[in-house]
């Protein structure tokens, strides 16, 4: 629908929003691919084409990422995690309802033809909490959360700038197929350079 008015979830409401207060075309919004002539980039980080991290990395480790399209450049402001597992409360020492993990999930980025930078690995609740801004029971009921990762409060307000060919990744190395739910969405600003 040409001219339609488009809208995304909001990150911390079930409520619809509109893109930025613009008017955009249908077309130009996409859940997995979303940026918009205003530069926004809203992205899921994707193994193949799912986003749910509730995967079993234990004998292969499973990697979510995000890489910089060729001819772009990112400045990545925020990131958000959700999990959802069961209906009681997260406590410090699990991971979502699960014990802690083993291995942990290694969040990281690689530039482009360079050596892999590890940002964080999250073992717990704790570790996870830690990390983020804020950290919210998002949907008002025990299990399941949304942590807010700004990333300006680490760098001193000039958030992560990636190039093209740089990639933002989340590496799954336990089994974790015991949550419910699991995802990581970058917010940012993507330019054509």
């Amino acid at each position: 629908m040409t001219g339609a008015q488009a809208y995304i979830a909001s990150p911390l409401t079930d409520d619809r929003v509109n893109i930025n207060s613009k008017v955009v075309d249908e077309k130009d919004v996409n859940i997995n691919r979303t940026f918009n002539q205003d530069n926004y980039l809203s992205e899921f980080l994707l193994s193949g084409a799912s986003e749910d991290m509730a995967v079993d990395g234990s004998i292969s480790a499973v990697e979510f990422s995000f890489m910089v399209p060729a001819a772009r450049k990112v400045k990545l402001s925020r990131g958000f995690i959700t999990i959802e597992d069961g209906n009681t409360e997260f406590t410090p020492s699990n991971f979502g309802q699960l014990t802690a993990l083993s291995n942990g999930v290694e969040i990281s980025i690689t530039p482009s033809g360079g050596a892999k930078v590890i940002l964080e690995t999250w073992i717990t609740n704790r570790e996870m909490r830690n990390t983020m801004f804020d950290f919210d029971n998002e949907f008002k009921q025990a299990g399941a959360y949304i942590g807010r990762w700004s990333f300006g409060k680490d760098l001193g307000n000039s958030g992560y700038s990636l190039a093209a060919g740089d990639k933002f990744s989340f590496l799954i190395q336990d089994l974790l197929t015991g949550l419910d739910f699991m995802s990581f969405r970058l917010k940012g600003n993507i330019e054509d350079i």
